[in-house]
């Protein structure tokens, strides 16, 4: 039951790290302000009105979760064995490298802007190969 408990809770306070620690990983790209929301879905976004370039984004969009992870193993590694399956249910609540895979194929002149719940992407109107995969 213990270890339930720590389970659930690792995975709210993963979330709530995530939302954090992306906030301030947008500050870091250059945004000036970044705004919290909580979906129908009950997930926590974090956004702004400002827009990023292709590196900063990438760079945005992998920091949370590197950090994250980091702080995760460590948590892991000082846990008994028997906890192993805790820090495993955590780990997965720290899947947020979508975005990133999906950028690595834009081109490189593309801006960002990320809201939220919604990331447009803005391109020159030459690019033809956006659409496909």
């Amino acid at each position: 039951l213990l270890r339930l408990i720590a389970a659930g809770l690792g995975g709210v306070a993963v979330i709530v790290l995530t939302c954090l620690l992306a906030a301030a990983a947008m500050r870091w790209c250059g945004a000036e302000k970044t705004n919290f929301s909580i979906t129908k879905g009950l997930v926590c976004t974090v956004g702004c009105d400002g827009y990023f370039s292709r590196g900063a984004y990438m760079r945005y969009t992998l920091t949370a979760p590197a950090i994250l992870f980091a702080v995760i193993l460590l948590a892991a590694l000082a846990l008994p064995r028997s906890w192993f399956w805790v820090a495993w249910f955590w780990q997965m609540n720290n899947i947020t490298l979508y975005m990133h895979r999906r950028l690595r194929r834009l081109p490189e002149n593309i801006w960002i802007q990320d809201g939220g719940t919604v990331v447009t992407v803005y391109a020159p109107r030459d690019i033809g190969e956006m659409n496909r995969e």
